[in-house]
C-alpha cells in the first residue's frame, strides 16, 4: 500500500511537468486582438529573412517545442495552403530596445537551428469571423528538438524562407501588435558647401520616430565627396557661426560626434543600418536636437579639407506610453541578407503575435 501511494503521489508531481504550457508575446495581445496585421513573414513574397526579439517572456526556464501564430481577425475565408522552403533559428538576444538592424548582432552567444531546412506547409485556416482568432495548428512551426530557454535575456526566433508556393485561394494576414508610433521631423537650418566633384551643396536628411520608448534617427547623405570618411555631429544648440578655414558655418554645438562611414562612389548614403541610431527616449516631453554631417574633401582649396552639409533642427517626439510592446522585428526580402530594412516606426515595438508552446 505504501508503495502504490508513493507512486500515486509521484505521478501527481510528474503530470504538471508533462502538461503543455504556453506564453504569448507581445503579452498585451495574449487575449485581445492585435492593433494591426501583416503578411510578413509567411505570405508577402517567396523569400525572407525575418527575426523577432521578445523581451517579455523571460523569468523561468522553458523547453520550447513549437511556435504558433494566429490569423488576423478581419472576416474572410482562407482556404489556401502555403508551402515554405524554410529553416528556423532560435537564440537568446539583446533587449528589444537595443536590437539593431544587423540580424546576427542581435544574438547573445550562439544561436541554434531548431528546424533544419525543409518544406513546411501552413494552412488552410478556414473561415474567420472576428478576432482574436485561435492559435491554430494550421499556423504552427514544430521544432525538430526543444529549444531550452533559461528565461534570461530576450528570446529570438528567426525564419529564413528560401522559397514558397501556394495553392488556390487566400492565405490570411497574421495578427500583429504594435506600440504607438510617434513621428518627429527634421527641418533644414542652413546650407552646406559644395563638395569637390559636385555642383550642388552637400546635404543630409533624417527620419525620426519613437515606438514603445525607443527613439530612432535614420539619416541619409547626398552630394558629399565620393568615397570619403564622414562623421555626424549632434548638439543641443545651433551656433550658426563661421569658422576660419571652413567652407560653411557650423550648425550644431557638437555635444556628440558619431562615425557614419564612407560616403560611397556617388557621394551619397541612403537610410540604412549604418546611418541609423537607436536610443532609449530620454525626452519625456519631446525635445530638440541639431545635426550636421562633415566629410573629408582633400581637393578643397580651404584650409580645412572638410565639406559640411546643411544643418537640421530635429524635433524629437515624446513617447506615447499607452501601449508598450516589448518586442522588435527585423526583416529583409532576401533570405541571405545580413541586415534588415530600416523602418523607424514599425521595427521596435512591433511584432507578429507569437505563442511559444513548452
Amino acid at each position: 500500500m505504501h508503495t502504490s501511494s508513493a507512486l500515486a503521489v509521484l505521478s501527481l508531481l510528474v503530470l504538471p511537468l508533462a502538461a503543455q504550457q504556453s506564453i504569448v508575446s507581445p503579452t498585451i495581445a495574449a487575449t485581445t486582438e492585435g492593433s494591426t496585421s501583416s503578411l510578413f513573414p509567411f505570405s508577402a513574397g517567396t523569400t525572407y529573412r525575418y527575426q523577432q526579439v521578445h523581451s517579455d517572456v523571460g523569468g523561468s526556464i522553458k523547453q520550447i517545442k513549437e511556435l504558433r501564430f494566429r490569423a488576423d481577425g478581419a472576416p474572410g475565408t482562407f482556404g489556401a495552403t502555403r508551402t515554405l522552403d524554410m529553416e528556423l533559428i532560435m537564440g537568446v538576444g539583446r533587449p528589444f530596445q537595443s536590437a539593431g538592424y544587423g540580424f546576427d548582432g542581435n544574438y547573445i552567444g550562439t544561436n541554434t537551428v531548431v528546424l533544419t531546412r525543409q518544406n513546411v506547409s501552413l494552412g488552410p485556416v478556414g473561415t474567420v469571423s472576428g478576432g482574436p482568432t485561435a492559435f491554430s495548428p494550421a499556423l504552427r512551426l514544430l521544432l525538430g528538438a526543444p529549444f531550452v530557454y533559461t528565461g534570461v535575456g530576450s528570446l529570438i526566433w528567426e525564419a529564413r524562407i528560401h522559397g514558397a508556393t501556394q495553392t488556390a485561394g487566400t492565405f490570411p494576414a497574421l495578427d500583429v501588435e504594435t506600440g504607438v508610433a510617434v513621428a518627429g521631423s527634421g527641418v533644414s537650418t542652413g546650407q552646406g558647401c559644395i563638395a569637390s566633384g559636385n555642383t550642388v551643396p552637400m546635404s543630409h536628411g533624417v527620419q525620426v520616430a519613437d515606438n514603445s520608448g525607443v527613439l530612432q534617427l535614420a539619416f541619409a547623405l547626398g552630394n558629399a565627396p565620393a568615397n570619403s570618411p564622414t562623421i555626424l555631429s549632434f548638439g543641443i544648440g545651433n551656433p550658426n557661426q563661421p569658422f576660419a578655414g571652413l567652407c560653411s558655418n557650423l550648425l550644431t554645438s557638437f555635444e556628440l560626434v558619431l562615425p557614419i562611414g564612407f560616403s560611397g562612389a556617388t557621394g551619397s548614403l541612403p537610410v540604412a543600418a549604418a546611418t541609423t541610431y537607436i536610443f532609449a527616449n530620454r525626452f519625456p516631453l519631446g525635445g530638440t536636437l541639431y545635426s550636421q554631417m562633415h566629410a573629408l574633401d582633400v581637393n578643397r582649396t580651404d584650409f580645412y579639407k572638410v565639406a559640411n552639409s546643411n544643418g537640421l533642427r530635429i524635433t524629437v517626439p515624446a513617447s506615447n506610453p499607452t501601449r508598450i510592446v516589448q518586442a522588435t522585428r527585423v526583416f529583409h526580402t532576401t533570405s541571405t541578407a545580413t541586415e534588415g530594412f530600416v523602418l523607424t516606426a514599425s521595427s521596435h515595438g512591433y511584432a507578429v503575435v507569437t505563442q511559444f508552446v513548452y
